[in-house]
């Protein structure tokens, strides 16, 4: 148009007449430095109006405290005891040779701190051994919940102890990680909303629609290339880490108005499935989720009965492909005909729970209820369990 016309420069090799006094391009070509040497974190702040905090980053390099960005900022808010940042522009830089600025905007306000704090219970069981008890601040939230979904290629360590942020790279799918073609599309069509929620306090980019398709894309992908050559393949403890977590946060992101307590539901479905797996004359309620968790919890009964050398989580996929109940069910029983012979042992509490997830009748579509399916197969099994009377 006229207005790029004018400032393209007619016998200049540059692009546009753009001006930088010497004294200015001395300025930027010495930040351009410190960038290179790692003198300054990535992203980087720039404050406005509080010029203390530009000299705190740079005495902190100059004591050779070289801070990540979360770390810089975790060090200001331990220090300064402050609630959140206001007036800065963040610089994001990419490249180590020749680094060049790949994304720059104004903060008007950075809140670091979540509030309340998350508070994280073992739903599906992983020993104790769940990584977090809370999420207090948004680079937990990053490391903790965020890269899991992405199986830790959203954030990486680098071999000089630094951290790899990779929001605007260029990056292929590596199945030697398990960044598979579906995680590393995920991860593409995700990571900027992802980064604004983190870096630029943009709670709106995140919705609780958003977070269930990135929670149930990356489970159905784990559960699609599990395998068992030895513990380092299994997906097992990342299934379960990765429900604790799409249900602790269920109701946390934006849009969330409505939305069931998955966190209180889980332990209320598993207490019905105990009353009637033990034949205290309960039925299941006019509830279909009732339905889809028992289901889940008869499969992966029949599944632990196989005799494959490769039992893995893969065995699911032919059950999660059913979109009735009625089509699930016919599934059960064909399966329940094939191990029939070695079911005996817990035949009472079997027969009991898969006698009312065969005869329940429903219409609804199960790709609507794949969450309670799920938490059925990796929550406790009520079968397994020994009755406490």
């Amino acid at each position: 148009n006229d207005s790029k016309r004018f400032l393209k420069h007619q016998t200049s090799p540059l692009l546009y007449n753009y001006r930088v006094k010497r004294a200015e391009a001395q300025d930027i070509w010495k930040f351009f430095k410190l960038q290179q040497n790692k003198q300054i974190p990535n992203p980087c702040p720039i404050f406005v109006d509080q010029l203390e905090l530009n000299s705190k980053i740079i005495k902190l390099y100059q004591d050779e405290k070289v801070l990540s960005y979360s770390g810089l900022i975790n060090d200001i808010f331990k220090t300064d005891d402050q609630e959140s940042l206001q007036d800065f522009y963040l610089l994001f830089f990419q490249g180590t040779k020749g680094s060049r600025l790949v994304d720059i905007d104004f903060i008007p306000m950075f809140n670091y701190k979540i509030k309340p704090e998350i508070k994280f219970v073992e739903l599906f069981p992983l020993g104790g051994k769940l990584a977090y008890d809370s999420v207090e601040n948004v680079f937990q939230l990053q490391d903790s919940v965020f890269n899991k979904i992405f199986n830790g290629q959203l954030v990486t360590n680098t071999k000089s102890g630094g951290v790899w942020l990779k929001y605007f790279d260029d990056l292929e799918p590596n199945p030697k990680y398990f960044f598979t073609e579906a995680i590393y599309n995920l991860m593409m069509s995700f990571r900027k909303a992802i980064y604004d929620y983190v870096y630029k306090a943009r709670s709106q980019s995140i919705t609780c629609i958003m977070f269930d398709q990135m929670m149930k894309v990356s489970i159905l992908e784990d559960i699609r290339i599990d395998e068992y050559k030895n513990k380092k393949h299994s997906r097992g403890y990342e299934l379960k880490e990765k429900l604790n977590i799409w249900f602790n946060l269920y109701n946390f992101f934006n849009q969330n108005k409505n939305r069931e307590n998955m966190a209180s539901r889980i332990p209320q479905l598993l207490e019905k499935m105990k009353q009637v797996a033990n034949g205290e004359d309960v039925s299941f309620s006019e509830d279909p989720s009732e339905f889809a968790f028992g289901a889940g919890q008869v499969v992966y009964f029949l599944l632990s009965k196989s005799e494959s050398s490769n039992k893995t989580y893969a065995m699911l996929e032919p059950f999660l492909q059913k979109t009735t109940a009625s089509q699930l069910q016919e599934a059960i029983g064909k399966t329940i005909v094939m191990y029939k012979h070695d079911i005996t042992i817990s035949k009472g509490r079997f027969e009991k729970l898969a006698s009312e997830v065969l005869t329940y009748e429903t219409n609804i579509n199960m790709k609507d209820y794949l969450r309670y399916f799920l938490a059925g197969c990796f929550a406790q099994s009520v079968i397994y369990e020994k009755n406490s009377k």
